[in-house]
């Protein structure tokens, strides 16, 4: 146990809190005897997050960064599968992975450790056809702090329609039925879900995880990666809603992520890229187009070369060019693209910490929300019209229609505004059956939204969930939907 340097006393967000003690774990029997000795702790990992879920409000951290390490790995009923601790990176996973097999879930950051992307139920851009991590944990060690070490395997521990599931050592968690309509899922299990899929999302407020066992998935022999350049924000959009027909025409590729990054994104990544030594490999952009960022794969190596010649004849109908098209079929390759992706959101975060340096009162103020029934592009200019007179900008999973929108709240003022905008916008999101807590979380950040938004029947089956796995609310005080959760 030792003093708690400012390091850990934020994440991402920008939102700061405070802890008298912090702790690096590195074993089961540590963790149970700082739990056992009482008091509230907030689970920390990297603290890569932007909800601000890993920030403490109050006692002691509970950091499983050093806590990391690769176990096993073996053959599970022709799946492969990989035992990891919660500390370890997704750069230490994807270098441990046997040659042929990949781990889908790639949230674009690599510094991430697994047993966070497991607690916020981390996605990417590959959600579109791979899912979230919630869809490749097969079994985790877990520590409740009502009930102790236990190991929760998929399929062994499943919701019942009358709302009850029992634990391996026999207790049964019994709570009221929660609609399918709802704004958010953390916390509210429904008829089947597995309880892994609960501890996904859960963002340490039911317990603090261990070994975690990840399904493998088999790599595709070709596998593409391209980013179009356009002129204009309509254009890009033009150009993501119609390649999904050249899909259907070709059945054997397979998209697995198509991403819009927007003209403003665009724009604050050529300001701050040029200064990151890291991105200056990235080929310099001459203008602030709008971009489209797809990957796609294949088993059929001429199938997938008469898809790319329809894509190229699309991008050009579209207003693109060869020239203003990066393309990439080898690892190496692929990798530029992958990093000029996360360089777009890292310039974002880039310029929202600058901001914050100037003006401390300036956290991450951003919103991560699916757009439901409603067409991405239809929800994106009503977005732009409500969010015209903030400076901000947007990225998209077509996909699965998840919207990643940040504002660059340069003093308090302008902050204040931001915030009240963000008010509107998540109405905006939730009217035509969307939610606003699609991604990222919801940790610190939302919870003064999400209180307003969600039932008292959905607040109070969440309660019951948090009170069953931790009966002393000594886990991740603050964070999510249980709001007597806290302490300050």
């Amino acid at each position: 146990m030792s003093d708690v340097a400012g390091t850990f006393l934020s994440d991402e967000s920008g939102i700061r809190g405070e802890a008298d003690r912090i702790v690096f774990v590195n074993s089961k029997e540590e963790i149970a005897r700082i739990f056992a000795d009482g008091g509230h702790w907030t689970i920390q990992g990297a603290q890569t997050g932007i909800s601000g879920a890993a920030v403490p409000n109050g006692g002691g951290i509970c950091n499983c960064s050093k806590w990391s390490g690769v176990l096993q790995t073996g053959m599970l009923e022709e799946t492969y599968f990989i035992d990891v601790l919660p500390g370890t990176t997704l750069q230490e996973l994807k270098k441990a992975i046997p040659r042929g097999w990949f781990f889908p879930v790639d949230p674009t950051e690599d510094s991430a450790t697994i047993g966070g992307m497991f607690a916020t139920n981390a996605a990417g851009p590959c959600a579109f056809y791979y899912g979230r991590m919630s869809d490749w944990v097969l079994e985790s060690d877990v520590f409740f702090p009502s009930f102790g070490w236990m190991t929760v395997k998929r399929g062994e521990c499943l919701f019942s329609v009358q709302g009850e599931v029992h634990l391996p050592d026999g207790a049964c968690l019994k709570t009221e039925p929660v609609p399918d309509e709802r704004y958010i899922e953390q916390l509210l299990p429904k008829a089947g879900m597995d309880l892994l899929e609960l501890l996904a999302g859960s963002e340490g407020m039911l317990g603090v995880l261990g070994r975690i066992r990840l399904r493998l998935e088999r790599q595709f022999q070709e596998r593409w990666s391209i980013v179009c350049f356009f002129d204009g924000d309509k254009n890009a959009f033009a150009f993501s809603d119609g390649i999904g027909k050249l899909f259907e025409k070709n059945p054997d590729c397979h998209l697995l992520a198509l991403d819009f990054l927007g003209e403003k994104s665009i724009a604050n990544y050529r300001k701050y890229a040029g200064e990151i030594t890291a991105y200056r490999d990235i080929p310099e952009l001459s203008k602030d187009f709008s971009a489209v960022m797809a990957e796609f794969s294949s088993n059929e190596p001429q199938v997938i070369e008469e898809l790319i010649g329809d894509l190229f004849a699309w991008i050009e109908e579209c207003g693109g060019s060869d020239e203003n098209t990066w393309a990439a079929d080898t690892e190496e390759e692929r990798e530029k693209i992958r990093k000029f992706r996360h360089a777009v959101s890292a310039c974002i975060n880039e310029k929202i910490t600058e901001n914050r340096s100037r003006c401390p009162a300036v956290t991450k103020l951003s919103v991560d929300a699916a757009c439901g029934s409603r067409k991405p592009q239809d929800m994106f200019d009503c977005l732009e019209q409500m969010v015209k007179a903030a400076e901000h900008a947007v990225i998209i999973h077509m996909g699965t229609g998840i919207f990643h929108i940040d504002f660059f709240a340069k003093t308090q003022k302008e902050w204040r505004q931001a915030m009240e905008i963000r008010e509107r916008i998540f109405d905006l999101f939730t009217e035509p059956g969307g939610t606003i807590a699609a991604e990222n979380g919801v940790g610190k950040g939302k919870r003064s939204c999400l209180q307003r938004m969600i039932s008292p029947g959905q607040k109070n089956t969440a309660e019951q969930v948090k009170g069953f796995f931790d009966r002393e609310r000594q886990c991740n005080p603050g964070n999510g939907v249980c709001y007597r959760s806290v302490y300050k």
